[in-house]
């Protein structure tokens, strides 16, 4: 496994456009992204995007060098012999962006905020069981949990976790997101839904993590990040030179982009991968035989091949290879057999109809799947779609914009869902399919008791070889009990113009940008 990460932040940061001379202060940075976000307030969205990253620091981040934890607005932290209670020293100085102070009572007001039921917040279990942040002084924050909790440092670096100004919170409420305040690198100047984002450079900003060059406010002036949502409409404002950076490149266009030669090119394995969802409420997927046949008749190695242009790895698991916890070998890992596909159905009562679609009780076997209205997610959905009609199903397809997607899956409402996501650590699916989740992130509102009670092993099992052999045993019943299938791990491909110095990715995907310049 380190191998593995090792050789994913050579990938990530081999072709760095390294300094020229002295860092020029000024300009802007020009990013782009596919859609809104949810909202810019952590304790609101279900998924973070970097906006949030360079408006909120958390407690701790990961080196850039080595992917291992390491302080940002913490600046050490001990933890209790019995893994119940972490303390935190916090780093002295550092202010929000109202200009009051970062202390143990902004770390408690958030960490309370984020697990009240009434925010309601799609993060709240990232910081698992919790049960109290103790303020024995200014700077120094206790965390108590009710029982240890193994995945807690990849929790506290996300920005589900970012610090809060418990004054904005005070004065903001519900409306935090809109004038979002926090402790990062960057401070909100202005959202344009549909159209832009505009951030400005904190001039006090002073707390930079340590593998920075630049320990101080960042070299560039603002960031302007460009909501665009067609693909080709961004890639040719990246081309034209309209965007400094293009995160995300899509896989259509990343190959021909990469071979000009022109560009700085991050090529990073991600952290997670595509799956297809199904929910099993559905009377369709109630047959655990059906949802089995599906895997089967799914073809990986063509979705890589034609739908990814082979940026990206079959998957044979809900979890992607270089998630800590992932499994090899699993014996319920599913491959390409149509024949056994049919097989399952037939078992199930379906029968061949003259369509070559199959039947039963005078009903075609079809269901409808939502998707991002991305082009790289349309065309793997294509690809899956004429397979599955090899197998005799029938998927339709309807594209529903992210934010919609995901406040709608919470209902029930879909048949199924292919969409992705990314976490570095196995406690993500305790995320999705932990059966008190139904009303937020159980998209595909499956329970099992084996399942919940794996899951919560695998969070209070603090030795690595006891927790990795709870993660197998998951693996292989939620492959077994197929609400999802697995189908492929991007990587994410990242471009940079020439004139972007000190720019970087890391294993996780983030940007960074501390050190970052501009000189055409």
């Amino acid at each position: 496994m380190r191998l593995a990460c090792l050789l994913v932040l050579v990938l990530a940061l081999a072709v760095a456009a390294p300094s020229v001379g002295a860092p020029i202060r000024g300009g802007t940075l020009n990013l782009v992204t596919d859609s809104d976000p949810p909202s810019l307030d952590p304790h609101k969205t279900p998924s973070g995007v970097f906006v949030h990253a360079l408006l909120y620091d958390t407690l701790v981040t990961a080196d850039k060098n080595t992917g291992n934890f390491i302080p940002e607005l913490a600046d050490s932290w001990t933890i209790g012999a019995d893994g119940r209670v972490i303390t935190f020293k916090l780093h002295p100085g550092v202010r929000f962006h109202d200009g009051t102070p970062f202390n143990s009572q902004a770390v408690r007001a958030t960490i309370e905020r984020l697990i009240n039921p009434q925010t309601a917040a799609p993060g709240s279990s990232w910081i698992g069981p919790i049960d109290r942040v103790e303020t024995p002084d200014d700077l120094t924050a206790r965390f108590v949990f009710k029982q240890p909790y193994a995945p807690i440092f990849s929790s506290l670096r996300i920005v589900f976790l970012g610090m809060l100004s418990p004054a904005a919170i005070a004065k903001l409420g519900p409306n935090y997101g809109q004038t979002p305040v926090g402790a990062g690198p960057y401070k909100f100047r202005q959202w344009i839904p549909g159209d832009r984002i505009v951030l400005d450079r904190d001039p006090d900003y002073a707390w930079a993590p340590k593998f920075y060059k630049n320990r101080g406010a960042p070299y560039v002036d603002s960031v302007v990040t460009r909501i665009i949502p067609d693909e080709s409409t961004r890639v040719i404002a990246f081309q034209r030179g309209d965007l400094d950076v293009l995160p995300a490149t899509p896989a259509a266009q990343a190959q021909q982009l990469i071979a000009s030669g022109k560009y700085q090119v991050f090529r990073t394995p991600q952290d997670g991968g595509l799956y297809l969802g199904l929910n099993v409420t559905k009377p369709i997927f109630s047959d655990i035989r059906v949802r089995q046949a599906l895997g089967w008749a799914i073809n990986r190695d063509e979705v890589v091949d034609y739908a990814l242009e082979k940026l990206a790895v079959p998957m044979d698991s809900p979890l992607a290879p270089t998630i800590w916890g992932y499994a090899k070998g699993l014996k319920n890992a599913y491959h390409y057999d149509p024949d056994r596909a049919r097989r399952l159905l037939a078992e199930a009562g379906w029968k061949p109809g003259p369509d070559g679609i199959f039947q039963k009780a005078g009903q075609p076997l079809a269901f409808t799947v939502w998707t991002y209205p991305l082009e790289t997610n349309v065309r793997i959905a294509v690809v899956v779609q004429t397979q599955l009609k090899k197998a005799g199903v029938r998927m339709n397809i309807e594209q529903i914009e992210p934010a919609a997607l995901l406040a709608r899956t919470a209902s029930g409402a879909q048949d199924a869902i292919l969409i992705s996501y990314g976490w570095p650590d196995a406690d993500i699916l305790y995320y999705f399919f932990n059966s008190g989740r139904m009303a937020s992130t159980n998209r595909v509102h499956f329970s099992n008791p084996d399942v919940d009670r794996l899951l919560n092993e695998g969070r209070v099992t603090v030795d690595p070889a006891k927790r990795l052999e709870v993660y197998r045993q998951l693996q292989e019943t939620l492959l077994e009990q197929a609400p999802w299938i697995p189908i492929a791990s991007p990587y994410t491909i990242t471009l940079a113009q020439p004139w972007v110095h000190d720019f970087y990715e890391d294993k996780y995907g983030d940007l960074l940008t501390d050190d970052t310049y501009i000189q055409k």
